[in-house]
């Protein structure tokens, strides 16, 4: 999995970065065939934004979250994606049907 980290009108700091790799790597619990991930922070004013979008072999989750501190809006991001991810597992999800039919022998 690729983790790219972006700011957008500011730096990015080290304790950023390592959080938004600490909640990302939560991911792989859920699907493991996750290819990309890029999460995309910004400042404008007092508004303080995480978008973070999943790439993987056959879907795309985007999401995005606006707070007054940038680790709330990471964290809430990350929590909303984690459950986009759950409900793409249960969708993708094979279900094997048991052979249930018994064999009936008549009696002689």
């Amino acid at each position: 999995m690729d983790i790219r980290i972006s700011g957008r009108h500011f730096e990015v700091t080290d304790a950023l970065k390592e959080h938004v790799i600490k909640k990302v790597e939560n991911f792989e619990k859920y699907l493991h065939n996750i290819i990309d991930v890029h999460a995309i922070l910004s400042v404008e004013k007092y508004r303080q934004s995480a978008e973070i979008s999943v790439f993987g072999t056959r879907f795309k989750i985007t999401e995005k979250s606006v707070e007054t501190d940038m680790y709330k809006s990471i964290d809430k991001v990350c929590t909303r994606i984690e459950k986009a991810l759950h409900r793409h597992k249960d969708k993708t999800r094979v279900y094997r049907k048991k052979d249930n039919k018994k064999k009936v022998i008549p009696n002689v």
